[in-house]
């Protein structure tokens, strides 16, 4: 399911906080702390009078003198209205107009052309700074930032680097350069530098929360569900942190935890359809129908254009056995996407259940067209295909099924049966047979050995 990435500010303008009302009139005083980078002064002053944070100037301010100060949570400030991006930009428009020769000036008016999405003027203006103080590490940070936005990751990472070597103290670099080896799967140096920023923030849950994300890459579950639970301990009010975690616990075969976790993010964030969508397929697979129900209703209320969301629900509508019901969901799968393999796969598995069987087959074999590795499309077709008599398509279906998964004990199951009793092939029949029992289904290899079929 979805993986969710939080950064730190420096660079990446995730968290959505809209700002409104008239900009401050920052005063002298104040503007010259900033020019000073006495960041530490400017948090305290600032955050005194909360009632400011409806400045996007005084918010923007905030967020760099917590990120500056390796404080916690500095995500939280961001802006999503355009006005807000507007008066930020002329604020530091105006700041690189009065001090040409700051090096903060233009670090600050970059980071307000990265935010309107105008990279290049954020890379000039951070290259600016980096001329006129050459050892500005946050400078270096947020250029590697701007640079993995434009998918340079040899930039950013040399961005981000330099910006360490610089200043080893600099949390938020650490944690960029994490996610950015993450995302390029050298993962051993993601946790390294996760390691190091923690040592820097050890109260971050954010950082928490990505390290946990890598060791889910890792498939380290129990490690990845101690991040969660300590990002978690720190801000229960993060529905990315519950949703995560129940994931863990779903691979780690723990459904009572992951439903209680899908149940917990829903509690912060009621439309979080990622976590209905997945709560309704552990209750399907428990067999609690009228609540899987509710939640894929209720997901498809929140991302009526979500695919996947249509085709789980008609699976549950065809173990309710409401047919009609469960093509209806497919058709709309289909006009979402008309090349959905699995859309044609569940209706037809709906119209082989009501006996409709010829168009059941055309389903099964749009389905292979679409997606020649959906195993159990080749599956079904040759039971409708054994059904009807036509066992060398059968046998056809049930080795291309074998092809799309090797591990397939069905699919071994079904052909050695067609080989021991169409066909006459024993030693097929036996080799089948005797694949699917390594897979864990025997019952007929161990009739077969039984009456000396099989040796």
């Amino acid at each position: 399911m979805i993986k969710h990435i939080t950064f730190c500010l420096a660079f990446v303008f995730l968290t959505a906080v809209v700002f409104s009302g008239s900009v401050r009139a920052v005063d002298s005083a104040l503007t010259d702390l900033v020019i000073q980078g006495d960041w530490g002064e400017v948090s305290r002053l600032l955050a005194s009078d909360s009632t400011e944070l409806d400045d996007p100037v005084v918010a923007m301010l905030l967020g760099h003198a917590c990120d500056q100060t390796n404080g916690v949570d500095c995500e939280r400030y961001g802006l999503s209205d355009d006005s807000a991006r507007a008066a930020w930009l002329a604020w530091t428009e105006s700041l690189a107009e009065r001090y040409p020769d700051k090096t903060v000036a233009f670090y600050l008016r970059g980071d307000a052309h990265a935010r309107i999405y105008e990279y290049e003027g954020a890379i000039a203006d951070y290259a600016r700074a980096t001329e006129i103080d050459e050892k500005y590490a946050p400078a270096y940070a947020a250029l590697g930032g701007v640079y993995w936005l434009k998918r340079n990751t040899k930039e950013a990472l040399t961005a981000f680097s330099k910006s360490i070597k610089i200043d080893k103290r600099y949390a938020s670099a650490r944690g960029n350069r994490a996610s950015l080896y993450r995302s390029l799967g050298e993962y051993k140096r993601a946790l390294k530098d996760y390691k190091e920023a923690l040592k820097l923030v050890p109260d971050d849950a954010s950082t928490y929360f990505n390290r946990g994300n890598v060791y889910e890459d890792l498939e380290e579950y129990e490690k990845a569900i101690e991040d969660y639970t300590t990002a978690i301990r720190l801000d229960s009010g993060n529905a990315d942190f519950y949703f995560n975690r129940g994931n863990n616990y779903l691979k780690a075969g723990d459904l009572d935890l992951a439903r209680s976790d899908y149940t917990a993010a829903l509690a912060v964030d009621s439309t979080f359809g990622s976590a209905l969508a997945n709560r309704a397929a552990i209750y399907l697979v428990e067999e609690r129908f009228d609540e899987a129900m509710v939640d894929y209703t209720e997901a498809l209320r929140v991302e009526p254009n979500d695919l996947a969301n249509y085709t789980n629900r008609a699976m549950a509508f065809t173990r309710m056995e409401l047919y009609d019901s469960a093509i209806a969901d497919c058709n709309a799968a289909l006009s979402l996407d008309s090349t959905d393999a699995e859309s044609y796969y569940y209706r037809g598995v709906a119209y082989n259940r009501m006996k409709e069987g010829t168009k059941a087959l055309a389903d099964f074999t749009t389905a292979i067209r679409f997606d020649s590795n959906l195993a159990i499309a080749h599956l079904r077709r040759g039971m409708i295909y054994r059904d009807n008599g036509r066992i060398e398509e059968a046998i056809q279906d049930f080795t291309g099924a074998i092809e799309a998964d090797r591990d397939y004990a069905m699919a071994y199951d079904a052909r050695g049966r067609l080989y021991m009793l169409e066909v006459g092939d024993k030693v097929s029949a036996c080799k089948d047979w005797k694949r699917a029992c390594q897979l864990g289904r025997c019952s007929n290899y161990v009739i077969a050995k039984e009456k000396g079929d099989c040796k």
